[in-house]
Order: structure tokens, then C-alpha cells, then sequence
């Protein structure tokens, strides 16, 4: 009976060591198995991803240098042909703008738009404007400030010491000269189309050419800026007026003209 109960306790620690050690067997096959199905260890794994976010890094920072670079050396050519260009205008500014005051001037505009053109220049009236045409075009295509649309209204050019300038700012010539200066002003400023279109301008001096004493008479439209600048211009030149003369007026259109009643 003893031996029985041996046997038995020992067939019985026999079976419960073998049921202890299959867990530990059965987690190992899992863990062999999982590492046989990736097809390679974790640590392979996590490698690659290493490796391959660095690339992406260094593609992405010579990228970042390649566009860097590129705006930098568009914007120093873009600003060499302009200052080439410029340059080519300028030079060509002397031989187109000496005048006389029998010649006249006219103001050139770039480019020909339905609003005013930016660059503007006085050039003498009879002056051949082709080569600062093209050089003009070559600025407005490459993008040179200045060259574009939408810029104030074209300011009258006028001949002074023998150059063509524009008044204002630059109104500084001799008697004679402001004095063809006064006449184109006042002509170009005296349009109508009724009464009402009319305006006098007080000036205090005395009479120049066919104008009147006293004031001028335009539309009311004109841009008086220049013209106030012009006589100015011409009283610093001519010195003061000693005539003693009322204002003309009211004044009436006449044949497209305004007139003194």
C-alpha cells in the first residue's frame, strides 16, 4: 500500500512538471514563428526605417538648397539685364533731347496703354525714337521697375537752356524760353465745348504772345499744376510784371475756344 501511494505522488509531480513546462515551450514556437512569418528580426525592421528616413532628409535638404539657389540667381540676372538696359537708355537721352524752343519737345511714354505709361521722358519733337522704343520693350519684358502700366498722367515737356525737361519740377530756362513755354501751355489747356466748360486762371502778368493781361483763360478740366509751374518759371525769368490789369472774364466758348466776353 505504501509503495502504491509512492508511485503514485511521483506519477503525479511527474504530470504536473510537464503541464508547468508547455507554456514555456509553446511561447518560444509562437515567438520563432511570428520572427519566421516577418521574414526578418525587429531590429532589421527598425533599420530600414532608419535608413530610409535619412534619405529623406538629405533628398529634402538638397531640394530646399536647389530652390534657394535658383531665385537668388534669377533675381542677380534679372537685375544685371536691367541695369543694362537703363544704362543703353540713358545714353541715349542726349542726342534725343536737345532742342530748341522753335522745335519744341514732346514726352515719350512706355508702354501704350489704356491708362498712362510709367516710364516717361522728354525728347525733342522731331526726335527718332526707334532704338529707345525697342530698348523700352526689352525693359517691359524683363520685368525692369517702371516699365508697366497705370502711373500718373503724362506731365507736358518744354524746352529749357536747350534741353527738353518737364516743368514741373524742372522749370529753369530764359525769357524767351518760358515764354514759348507760357504759349504752348495756355494753348494746349484752352478747349470747350459750352460755356460752362470755361474757367480763368489769374496769373498777374502782363501780356505774352496772344494771350490776355492779367489771367488766362481754359478749360476747366486743365491741369493747372503745369501751367501755375510755367508761370512761375516765367516770372523768375522775365522778372516781375508791371502791368496793372483786371482779371479777364467771364469767359465763353467761341468756336471750341474759351474767350473773354
Amino acid at each position: 500500500m505504501g509503495r502504491l501511494w509512492a508511485f503514485g505522488l511521483a506519477a503525479a509531480l511527474v504530470a504536473c512538471g510537464s503541464l508547468a513546462e508547455a507554456p514555456t515551450l509553446d511561447a518560444g514556437a509562437e515567438a520563432s514563428d511570428e520572427a519566421s512569418l516577418d521574414g526578418q528580426p525587429a531590429d532589421v525592421s527598425a533599420t530600414d526605417v532608419t535608413l530610409s528616413d535619412g534619405a529623406g532628409d538629405a533628398d529634402a535638404s538638397l531640394d530646399a538648397t536647389a530652390e534657394a539657389d535658383a531665385p537668388a540667381d534669377g533675381s542677380a540676372d534679372a537685375e544685371a539685364t536691367c541695369t543694362a538696359l537703363l544704362a543703353q537708355i540713358d545714353a541715349l537721352g542726349p542726342a534725343l533731347s536737345a532742342c530748341t524752343p522753335a522745335a519744341g519737345c514732346r514726352t515719350f511714354e512706355y508702354p501704350y496703354c489704356g491708362s498712362f505709361g510709367c516710364f516717361q521722358t522728354p525728347l525733342s519733337a522731331g526726335a527718332d525714337v526707334s532704338g529707345l522704343e525697342a530698348l523700352a520693350h526689352e525693359a517691359s519684358l524683363a520685368g525692369c521697375e517702371g516699365f508697366h502700366c497705370g502711373c500718373q498722367r503724362v506731365a507736358p515737356s518744354f524746352c529749357l537752356k536747350g534741353v527738353c525737361r518737364q516743368c514741373p519740377p524742372d522749370c529753369d530756362g530764359t525769357c524767351d524760353e518760358l515764354s514759348a513755354a507760357l504759349l504752348t501751355v495756355a494753348h494746349a489747356g484752352n478747349w470747350c465745348g459750352t460755356d460752362s466748360d470755361c474757367a480763368v486762371v489769374g496769373t498777374g502778368l502782363c501780356p505774352v504772345g496772344d494771350l490776355p493781361c492779367g489771367g488766362l483763360l481754359l478749360n476747366g478740366y486743365a491741369d493747372t499744376t503745369t501751367v501755375l509751374a510755367v508761370v512761375a518759371g516765367y516770372g523768375a525769368a522775365c522778372g516781375a510784371s508791371t502791368c496793372k490789369c483786371a482779371v479777364p472774364g467771364p469767359a465763353v466758348c467761341v468756336q471750341g475756344k474759351c474767350v473773354a466776353r
